[in-house]
């Protein structure tokens, strides 16, 4: 895509600048830190020089009496003397010996001999003492870079190319690098835009590699989580449209039947017909509510009228599950932790997970089996867990074991079974009171739903 390829380009530049900005700085820097450096190696060797020159000619004063005749001398003049061995011949030139006055008795160079030097240029002179006294001035004519041979000046001149060689080759090496890291970035992201354009198209099963740097790669686990995320709630949507139709189409059907045949006076409008046309009717408004508490519940618009309230008296209140417990023999044990303490919740909203739980476990239970409903205290919360005897559910079923119309037991029918919404409704009603809801079961050894209510608000 065109907007990708010019963030491509424009990543380029910017890395390529910014490591040509920092290669010219560095080889920049070298080169003035090598010049300085070297710089102050000539002016220290240099006043090394003046200094020998100081004592060569102090002692050329001392055995001559007098500095007669030195403007002539250009090569050594007693072989073996230190003096000898400074004066004439290479390394000698830029420095001169002047009278105190200024005059130039003798030149290296033989250039300036017998000319006068201004004060400027006898600041920084070398004294020529003898026995205390100064009777002379040695002069560096020529100092640090100014004043280099052809060897020094080659070294320079040699120091400066390689530093710039060296800095075009890194510099050619960052355009390559900068160019390869724009691609490195920019890549992934168009893959992860492609795969975006894709899943706003209706593609939910689009997913992206999970490669690259710990944030691309994170990235992109994000967003396959998303495009799952949104798969599996569109496969739920499906499914609760395709639920609810079959949900209404059974008692819908039997209405429509019931009153087509009392038009046509097939049938008679007899007390029985009616109290059967009543239940489903009675059928259809618990689904119509069911759903409704559902959606208020995931959408955060449940009322939750809580206050504080002790478990135990919310226990005494399961009246409405007691009759099939007796017709099945089935008993319900009822384990209450002593001094438990209140719980912040709404009384009615926690006596139907109460029911819905016990419900479900009825459901699953055989005849003259035992139901147990334990409550405990925990540091902040109070744990209540129902537990049955019946066949457990399958590892594969767990996942949806809290989902909207799902039933573990397939074989039942919605009459036996109920309609799939109880389970779905617990978690919501527990979720709302700020709690969790879990399953533990294994195939043939009964199923504990455990949930918790917390003490106070969180």
């Amino acid at each position: 895509m065109k907007m990708f390829k010019g963030l491509e380009k424009r990543l380029a530049v910017l890395f390529v600048s910014i490591a040509l900005v920092a290669t010219l700085a560095t080889a920049l820097a070298g080169i003035y830190s090598a010049r300085t450096l070297f710089s102050a190696y000539l002016e220290k060797n240099q006043s090394l020089q003046a200094q020998n020159w100081a004592a060569t000619f102090a002692e050329y004063y001392q055995q001559n009496k007098g500095f007669s005749g030195i403007e002539n001398t250009n090569r050594p003049i007693q072989r073996g003397r230190g003096y000898g061995r400074m004066m004439g011949g290479g390394g000698s030139s830029g420095f001169v010996l002047v009278q105190t006055d200024g005059l130039v008795l003798w030149d290296s160079s033989g250039m300036i001999s017998g000319q006068r030097l201004g004060p400027e240029q006898l600041s920084g002179a070398v004294p020529v003492e003898v026995n205390g006294a100064t009777v002379g001035l040695v002069v560096n004519t020529s100092h640090g870079l100014n004043g280099l041979g052809t060897l020094e000046q080659d070294f320079v001149s040699s120091l400066t190319y390689y530093a710039l060689i060296i800095a075009i080759i890194i510099g050619l090496a960052a355009v390559g690098l900068g160019i390869i890291m724009a691609r490195r970035i920019v890549r992934p992201i168009h893959t992860m835009s492609e795969a975006a354009h894709r899943l706003a198209g209706g593609d939910l099963d689009c997913s992206i590699p999970v490669q690259g740097s710990d944030e691309i790669r994170q990235l992109a686990e994000d967003f396959n989580l998303m495009s799952e995320s949104l798969r599996k709630t569109q496969i739920m949507r499906r499914n609760l449209t395709a639920d609810i139709a079959h949900e209404l189409r059974t008692p819908l059907t039997i209405l429509r039947a019931n009153l087509d045949e009392m038009q046509a006076k097939a049938r008679d409008a007899d007390q029985v017909t009616i109290a059967n046309l009543q239940d489903e009717v009675l059928r259809m408004s618990k689904l119509v509510k069911d759903m409704e508490i559902l959606a208020l519940a995931e959408t955060g618009h449940l009322v939750i009228n809580k206050k504080r309230v002790h478990l135990e008296g919310i226990l005494n209140k399961l009246g409405p599950v007691l009759p099939e417990l007796d017709s099945r023999g089935i008993i319900l044990e009822v384990e209450i932790e002593p001094d438990l303490p209140d719980v912040l919740a709404d009384p009615d909203r926690l006596l139907q997970v109460f029911l819905n739980l016990i419900s479900n476990a009825l459901a699953h239970s055989s005849e003259g089996s035992k139901i147990t409903v334990k409550v405990t205290g925990k540091d902040d919360s109070v744990n209540v867990s129902v537990a049955d005897q019946g066949g457990g559910i399958l590892k594969e079923q767990m996942p949806y074991i809290f989902e909207r119309f799902y039933r573990a037991d397939s074989a039942r029918s919605r009459r036996e079974g109920g309609m799939g919404l109880g389970l779905a409704i617990t978690r919501s009603l527990v979720e709302a009171h700020g709690g969790q809801i879990w399953v533990e079961s294994k195939p043939g050894q009964g199923s504990v739903f455990s949930f918790t209510i917390p003490h106070q608000e969180a």
